[in-house]
């Protein structure tokens, strides 16, 4: 089926009270390469989307790439907020370091006298600089409070 002379892709757009409708893709290329920086020339696995550079590498990619089945991308359902706001869920993962700083650095600029030789930029002075430095820990013997340098 995947080796026929001709293909036609089909760009399945469903509205409201289950309607459905399909539109012609005349190039997938076009359709993918806002994903990539570079504007040259890409070849497109139709099965799952990925972008190659070469010809080649895409011919290798497609015999492997057909034992999977096929992208199917689903949209959130904006009637439900919970299926539509980001949420991190993996609270185990959160600290994969056992130790690690956190580090904040504040200056508090004050303006200099205005004078017509000095540059804008150059027309303020550091009067305080702020560090603050915590170390965070998985074990709670190690952890440590906020620590202010000023």
């Amino acid at each position: 089926m995947r080796d026929r002379r001709q293909r036609v892709n089909l760009f399945l757009i469903e509205g409201p009270d289950d309607t459905h409708h399909y539109v012609w893709i005349k190039n997938m290329f076009r359709l993918v390469t806002g994903r990539i920086k570079t504007r040259c020339t890409a070849f497109v696995c139709n099965h799952c989307l990925h972008l190659f550079s070469t010809k080649y590498v895409h011919d290798l990619h497609v015999p492997n790439c057909q034992h999977r089945p096929p992208q199917d991308v689903k949209y959130p359902d904006p009637k439900n907020p919970d299926e539509c706001t980001l949420q991190f869920r993996k609270k185990a993962s959160r600290f994969r370091l056992s130790f690690y700083l956190v580090c904040d650095f504040q200056s508090f600029l004050t303006p200099i006298d205005r004078n017509e030789d000095v540059d804008a930029i150059m027309a303020t002075n550091p009067s305080t600089s702020t560090m603050c430095v915590a170390l965070l820990a998985t074990a709670s013997e190690y952890q440590s409070d906020p620590v202010v340098y000023s």
